[in-house]
This record gives structure tokens, sequence and C-alpha cells, in this order.
């Protein structure tokens, strides 16, 4: 089945194909199918051509609206203006009208794609990105920021004597944060790097409704952060060259000093690697859980099947996932299990388990 995208470029080759052809068909009737298989083979070929750029420039900075409808009033132009060319040398001819039709489509598509990836590029946008970081800021006063004016050194110098702690994407989306904060288990100062700010709102302005929904959803969450007595929040202007983000937290972790919160599992592991102190949710919510020992009996509702054969899946009320071995028949049945074995790691807590027997 069609994904939205490529139903777009399949509909667009086919205009393209069907203009070529349809308007050559219809000034040459009478000379067979010749003409109309030229014009839409030329159509044809259009479509695909520009949908093959398109796929080379996909990687270009994300589409703007404004961008889109800036390009495409640019690229209509374009095409009129290139029009006039055509009718000085061809004259009022069907190819006069051949000609301009593909290359308003053609000129107009390029223009709707390239002006939003190019858009941000220019001082315009900059403006803009300015304006919503005001908005933002203004949103989470009041936490204090260092300004962009001091030097890294200086920035640092603040944070040297404290009890420092730095957020990332993970954790504030994951949102156990704020229930940790809330009990006063957050000592120190809190920090959000500039670049981790920046790719939440990446997200809560993406057009894809589920990371919209996360990006906003972290919005919210630092709001409520930036409300409580018991957390100093702070945002530090420090960024870096291009990078991938989980590069530029080790940096930053490494430079300050600071402590990091995640429960991203691979960058927990990247950190110990760089020796980096890592603080993952995940590992605190699981030394909190109730101890489960081999040999222990519980009752847990069997609600799915798990991945090996005649497996049956529970969960406590903790959140464990209880795997009982030839637990399927019992779905939608509360059971009495004995725990054979269990398996912990920062991802969460795994508990093996077999159906009770009665003597």
């Amino acid at each position: 089945m069609l994904g939205s995208k490529h139903f777009f470029q399949f509909l667009f080759i086919l205009v393209c194909t069907v203009f070529g052809g349809g308007i050559l068909f219809y000034f040459y009737p009478d000379k067979g199918y010749f003409f109309p298989a030229l014009g839409g083979a030329a159509g044809l070929f259009l479509g695909l051509l520009v949908v093959f750029i398109e796929k080379k420039i996909k990687d270009l900075p994300f589409l703007q609206l404004l961008g889109s409808s800036i390009g495409l009033l640019v690229g209509l132009g374009v095409a009129r203006l290139i029009s006039s060319v055509f009718n000085q040398v061809l004259g009022n001819t069907v190819w006069e009208i051949f000609l301009y039709i593909m290359s308003m489509l053609g000129l107009g598509y390029l223009g709707l794609v390239l002006g939003g990836k190019k858009f941000q590029e220019l001082k315009v946008s900059d403006m803009i990105e300015k304006t919503l970081d005001k908005l933002l800021a203004k949103a989470l006063t009041p936490i204090s920021t260092v300004s962009k004016k001091l030097s890294k050194k200086d920035a640092f110098k603040d944070f040297s004597k404290e009890n420092l702690k730095v957020l990332d994407t993970s954790a504030i989306i994951d949102g156990r944060i704020v229930d940790i904060a809330k009990v006063g288990w957050i000592e120190g100062t809190v920090v959000i790097p500039k670049f981790i700010l920046e790719e939440i709102q990446f997200l809560a302005d993406s057009t894809e409704p589920i990371k919209r929904e996360r990006g906003q959803r972290a919005l919210d969450l630092l709001n409520e952060l930036k409300k409580l007595s018991k957390v100093d929040l702070k945002i530090v202007e420090t960024n870096y060259p291009k990078g991938p983000t989980d590069e530029k937290l080790i940096k930053f972790c490494k430079e300050t000093g600071a402590k990091l919160i995640t429960t991203d599992y691979n960058l927990n592991k990247v950190c110990q690697l760089e020796k980096v102190e890592v603080l993952n949710i995940n590992d605190l919510f699981l030394a909190l859980k109730l101890p489960v020992h081999p040999g222990e009996i519980l009752k847990v509702q069997v609600v799915k099947e798990g991945k090996e054969k005649g497996q049956g899946v529970g969960y406590l009320e903790d959140g464990s996932m209880v795997v009982i071995e030839n637990g399927r028949p019992f779905i939608g049945k509360e059971v009495e299990v004995v725990v054979t074995h269990l398996l912990h790691s920062s991802s969460g807590r795994i508990i093996f388990a077999q159906i009770k027997r009665y003597a």
C-alpha cells in the first residue's frame, strides 16, 4: 500500500504524463498516436526527473510552509518568463504551450520543495527563529539563563561548586523526572543545554503527529519542572558545532563535571566508556521495585502470549513483566506462579516463572 509521500509522487508523475499526451492529442487529433505518445513520454520523463531530484535533496533543512509558498510562486514566475522565450522562438504554437505547461509543473513543484528546505538559511528565517526562542524563553520564565556573551569558561565557572545535573531529551519526554523532583530526590542545579531545547522545539514543530506530540509534551513537562520550588532549573546557551546530540551531551558533561540524567540505554553505555557519570531513571525505578526472589510464589493475571511457544505474559503492580512457562492456556485468568529466575537491566526487570503445581 502506497504511503502518502509515494502517493503524491505517483500522482505528480501521472499528471505530467497525462498533460503531456493530452495536449498533443488535442492539437493533433488526426496524426495518430505518435504525437500523444511522444508528449506522454516527455511528461513521464519530466515527472520522474523531478521526483529523482526531490529524493536527492530530501535531507536538506526542514520544509517550511512560508518558504514553500514563496518557492512555488518563484517557480511559476520563472516558468512564465521562460514561456516568453518560447513564444519568441516558436511563436504561438502548440509546442510553445506544451513547453510552458511542462515548465510550469516542473519549476512549480521544485519551488514548492526547495523553497521550504532553503528558507531557513535566509536571514528572515533567523529572525523568526529568534522570535520563537524569545517566546519559549518567556514561557519558561523565571528559569535562569547564562548569557550568550559569556565565554565558555565563565559560563561553567558558575556551576563549578554545584551538584550539577543535565537532562537529556529522553529523560524529559519520559515524564517520571517530574515525579522524582516533586518528592525532593533531585539535589543541586538541573541544567538544560540550548541544543537540547532546540531538539525539543524541532520535535514540537514537526509535521509528524507522534513527534509533535512528544515535543509538546516535553515543553509541558519543562514548565512543570520550573514551577517546582525544590528544583533549581537553568537553561544555558552553550552549543557546539553540528554533530549528534549525544556527542554534545557527553562533551558538555565532561567540561562541566555534570551528571547526566537519561533513560537512553545506548547513551548510558557510551557514557560509561567516556567516564561520564549517569543517573539512569530506569535504574532508579528498578531499585525501588518490590524484591522478588527465585522460589517465591506470585499471583499474576496472564494477559497475552509470550514470544516462545506456550509462554504467557503478565505484569506485577510495579510494571515488572512476568514470563510464564506454559502459561498461554491461562490467558485472561489469574494464576499462581513460582519464580524461577530474574533478568535485571537498565531497560527494566523481567521475571521468569512457571505455573505452580499442586500435590
